[in-house]
């Protein structure tokens, strides 16, 4: 177990500064809220995103739509964070279903929008949530320092075919030496194949369909953090 320096209200009291950012799925757009301008929708071939409140709560919907190998998402349009800085970034998202898919929610150090790929962290730095549902039923974590192909690692569990799991996913840099992740309660330690001290890292979190069929992401929020 790690001694984490970041509490439930998302402070650092050991920061002089921190430099905080939320967005919440229910905004008229992906540019409202405390990261107007720094966040933008990603729509690759027929990727489309909506917002949506219901019982489950508020959340955009983004769509791939049928066209083969179309991604929809969210994404920063400017790398906000770095690893010394003890880069911070929780997500939550549901699927609509586990197949013929791949999935990303993570930091990245890029601001463009993603292309198709089963590999989207190669010769990339970066640290993400990953599922690749040609290749395994399971999340994986998947991180890279830019050196070849990305480095996935097993998780559990199996991805559910349902939108009525939530997965949160919390990634933090923690003294400059290592990543945390945090999934489905379980703290796991990163510390080879990781983004570089120094280097600017944004966020992804999208949806590609890899037949020629709709597949659908709910993100609900997108918290950032960074110290000085």
């Amino acid at each position: 177990m790690v001694t984490r320096t970041i509490y439930s209200d998302n402070s650092n009291p050991n920061a002089d500064v921190v430099k905080y950012g939320a967005w919440y799925g229910n905004q008229q757009t992906n540019a409202d809220g405390l990261l107007n301008g720094r966040i933008s929708t990603i729509v690759v071939l027929t990727g489309v995103d909506t917002s949506v409140v219901d019982s489950s709560g508020n959340y955009r919907t983004y769509d791939s739509g049928a066209t083969i190998n179309s991604l929809s998402g969210l994404r920063a349009g400017a790398t906000l964070m770095q690893r010394i800085n003890n880069a911070y970034f929780k997500t939550a998202v549901q699927l609509n279903n586990n197949t013929n898919m791949r999935v990303f929610a993570g930091l990245v150090a890029a601001s463009a929008a993603p292309a198709s790929s089963a590999d989207p962290l190669n010769a990339l730095e970066g640290i993400g949530l990953w599922f690749d549902s040609a290749v395994s039923a399971d999340w994986k974590l998947y991180h890279n320092d830019n050196t070849g192909a990305g480095t996935v690692d097993a998780l559990s569990p199996t991805v559910a075919a349902n939108t009525a799991t939530l997965y949160p996913v919390e990634i933090m840099a923690v003294t400059d030496s290592k990543f945390t992740f945090i999934f489905q309660g379980k703290e796991t330690d990163v510390s080879s194949n990781i983004p570089a001290s120094t280097t600017n890292l944004g966020f992804r979190v999208y949806i590609e369909n890899t037949t020629g069929a709709s597949r659908v992401i709910r993100c609900y929020y997108v918290r950032i953090r960074n110290d000085k």
